[in-house]
């Protein structure tokens, strides 16, 4: 399974990200209850916020944790990660917590 790319307009951490990567690692577990297009709309709530990175690699990726994010009535817990001098967010997992 490919990485798929979407074109996005957020601003996480003061930083305008333009590209949405999103890994297929969710649809292993988690394709019954979880879409592209419900990542989508989970990372487009994250614009205008800051947040801290629960680690940061020895590549300059940062990787983040938000959970408990409120999307049509269910909850949703968001694995992603950017790079300082990247203009991209990547989606590593996403799974429904309810």
């Amino acid at each position: 399974m490919n990485r798929r790319q979407y074109h996005v307009e957020v601003m996480i951490n003061g930083r305008h990200l333009s590209l949405l990567v999103i890994d297929p690692h969710y649809l292993v577990k988690h394709s019954s209850s979880v879409t592209d297009q419900i990542i989508i709309n989970l990372v487009q709530m994250l614009t205008g916020r800051w947040f801290l990175p629960e680690d940061i690699d020895s590549n300059g990726f940062e990787y983040f944790v938000e959970d408990g994010m409120k999307l049509a009535g269910k909850t949703y817990k968001l694995i992603w990660l950017i790079k300082a001098d990247e203009a991209f967010i990547g989606v590593l997992n996403c799974y429904r917590r309810d």
